[in-house]
């Protein structure tokens, strides 16, 4: 018997704990138990918190790219266009600074059912 298949394992205790909390490491967590993606979102010039589906996100980003002063980065001046900008920055970042000193911030987050 190895040591991961010992009743009291710090795996199985961990599971056992997390599970009583009502938390579920990731391997346990079906999709079943998830509705889509989604993002809160956090701009300064509202102070609120949004949520937000991926395409509706990806809006906002291009609007903001193309509405507002933004200092675009290299790898960003590379993309050929602003959706593909937008969907660069929703893979690869979590926050847009505006020039005036605000911020647009975006977080994933799962709902659950």
């Amino acid at each position: 018997m190895s040591y991961g298949d010992f009743p009291h394992s710090s795996t199985n205790i961990t599971k056992a704990v997390l599970q009583g909390r009502g938390l579920y490491p990731i391997s346990l967590v079906t999709g079943a138990m998830f509705t889509e993606e989604m993002y809160v979102v956090l701009e300064s010039t509202t102070r609120a918190e949004t949520f937000l589906t991926p395409m509706e996100l990806q809006a906002k980003l291009m609007e903001y790219l193309t509405g507002t002063e933004v200092s675009l980065s290299p790898d960003l001046l590379a993309l050929p266009d602003v959706e593909s900008r937008a969907q660069y920055l929703m893979t690869t970042a979590c926050e847009l600074q505006l020039a005036n000193g605000g911020y647009l911030q975006w977080y994933a987050v799962r709902l659950e059912k």
